[in-house]
């Protein structure tokens, strides 16, 4: 389940990141366009077209991460997931383009709860308590 997590949180970052460079590089291209004649439809129809390519690797890229999540829900449903666990919401695979889902721009591994983290990843106290057990059976071990 937390590999699934850090997954989804990895590849939407991934996305967010490519969306904003394709958005100006789309914005530059099309400027470039301007500045050359309006009766060459050869380039407007490349910029076009290559703005489409890769449309494909946004939405498979958004779909790939709708599964994920929809594979957290099953975990969640089935108990194999932690109890307080909350899951992130889907993307809208429709509105991709738009850069307006603010699904895809919540921090969903921001907003988890501390609570959520167990206590020897997180607390001090708990690490040195393990840290000391560890030594005393090392201790006793030692000493048979």
């Amino acid at each position: 389940f937390f590999e699934m997590c850090m997954n989804v949180c990895a590849l939407k970052r991934w996305l967010q990141d490519k969306l904003w460079e394709h958005r100006f590089e789309e914005g530059r291209l099309h400027g470039c366009s301007i500045l050359m004649t309006i009766s060459d439809p050869k380039v407007c129809a490349q910029i076009t077209q290559a703005t489409e390519h890769r449309g494909g690797v946004f939405k498979r890229l958004a779909n790939k991460i709708n599964a994920l999540i929809n594979n957290m829900t099953v975990l969640k449903k089935s108990c194999a997931a932690p109890g307080m666990a909350t899951l992130p919401s889907l993307i809208d695979v429709s509105n991709i383009w738009d850069m307006a889902d603010p699904v895809l721009y919540e921090d969903w591994d921001m907003v988890q709860d501390e609570d959520m983290a167990p206590a020897w990843l997180c607390d001090e106290e708990t690490q040195r308590g393990i840290v000391a057990m560890l030594e005393k059976a090392r201790c006793k071990e030692e000493k048979r």
